[in-house]
């Protein structure tokens, strides 16, 4: 069933629409990035952050972390809107290695870019879900 929006009403629509579709793929590649990382102490994983309008952030603490998944770090993933610019990112001096250049041999080389493709088919079907949902 198509939404009948009245023409007043077309802008805050499609801004509720938009908001969900960015929160929804910040919300999963934050996750998919996290759940991909290759683990040691687990420094890595649990230092990835979502930045809002900046890359800044401290990475955790040096320690052991294991496997543990954290949820979003660095932004509450309800005032995720689509007016801002969102970097999910890891400021550990060894991440762009891990990610780039293939220095982890518990993940292919270019697992990070695989998990980028796969986030282009993922937001296209969040776009479809959202759209063909009421507000």
């Amino acid at each position: 069933m198509t939404d009948r929006v009245p023409i007043d009403e077309i802008g805050w629509y499609s801004e509720k629409k938009l908001d969900r579709l960015i929160r929804a793929v910040v919300l999963e590649a934050d996750k998919l990035v996290k759940e991909g990382s290759p683990v040691d102490t687990g420094r890595f994983a649990v230092s990835w952050q979502i930045g809002e309008n900046t890359s800044d952030g401290q990475p955790a603490p040096e320690g052991k972390y294991g496997r543990q998944v954290r949820g979003p770090q660095g932004v509450n993933p309800n005032e995720i809107k689509a007016a801002n610019t969102y970097y999910i990112h890891n400021n550990l001096p060894y991440a762009e290695r891990l990610c780039y250049q293939g220095h982890s041999k518990q993940v292919d080389s270019n697992w990070f870019e695989m998990i980028a493709k796969e986030m282009q088919g993922i937001s296209k079907q969040f776009w479809k879900d959202i759209v063909r949902k009421d507000l």
